[in-house]
C-alpha cells in the first residue's frame, strides 16, 4: 500500500497472518517514508 500526502509517500509492506495466529490479523513487514512523491503504477 502507498499513501500520499504534500509530496510525500508513506509505503507499507503487509503479509498474511503467520500459521497459528487469527486471520483477522495483518502483519507489517516494512514501513518506508520517502521525502519524494509516490511512483504511480504503470497501469
Amino acid at each position: 500500500m502507498s499513501f500520499s500526502k504534500d509530496n510525500r509517500c508513506l509505503i507499507i509492506v503487509t503479509l498474511e497472518s503467520p500459521p497459528g495466529t487469527s486471520k483477522d490479523d495483518t502483519w507489517i513487514k516494512d514501513v518506508t517514508f520517502r521525502r519524494e512523491p509516490c511512483r504511480k503504477d504503470p497501469t
